[in-house]
């Protein structure tokens, strides 16, 4: 058995994507440490290559599409699945009193209210580590970022919590379980 037969490679260390891959991991008795990869490609080459068994990305993370797409005939669905996420907030640096600019992730986009802000910086690529980067950088007074981020970076405040939203997931690896019928969880629509 090669070494990745057992393990799922998903995007980067401390995401959301690593939180919700070792969770999955638990429920399927596979290793509970992923592999961290720097882009979604990076996880669909460690399913080819055998590093890892399964791929773990998230429906709504903006290269999804074109991930699926680039790799239809040699990645498949294996499993999908519904999970929560970590927990987002949206915090401001505590020197900033009237905060103008925030910073997003295009698909955290629609997750609080943001009409307090006049500048709106959406990032289209990446991943919400990347937003708190720019904002630890200077690049916008507020971002929508993971909640523990006051945790990990002092200096900076609490403005507003958001609600976890419950994401699709999907598991991909290289062998189809679709076989001609729809696959679907038979308890579903509970």
């Amino acid at each position: 058995m090669s070494a990745g037969a057992r393990r799922l490679a998903t995007l980067g260390r401390g995401t959301n994507h690593d939180f919700v891959a070792r969770r999955y991991a638990g429920l399927r008795g596979l290793d509970a440490e992923p592999l961290a990869c720097d882009t979604l490609k990076a996880c669909a080459e460690a399913v080819l290559a055998g590093d890892a068994a399964y791929a773990v990305i998230c429906s709504v993370h903006p290269d999804t599409p074109h991930l699926l797409t680039a790799y239809h005939k040699r990645l498949f669905l294996a499993d999908t699945f519904i999970s929560p996420s970590k927990p987002l907030a949206i915090v401001t640096r505590e020197q900033i009193h009237r905060p103008h600019s925030i910073g997003v992730f295009t698909a955290t986009l629609g997750l609080g209210d943001l009409s307090a802000w006049r500048e709106i910086v959406v990032e289209k690529s990446g991943t919400i580590f990347d937003v708190e980067t720019q904002l630890r950088r200077g690049a916008y007074d507020s971002a929508l970022v993971y909640r523990d981020f006051l945790d990990r970076v002092p200096g900076y405040r609490l403005e507003m919590e958001i609600d976890s939203p419950d994401d699709a997931w999907l598991v991909l690896g290289t062998k189809r379980a679709f076989k001609g019928e729809i696959v679907a969880a038979r308890n579903g629509l509970d």
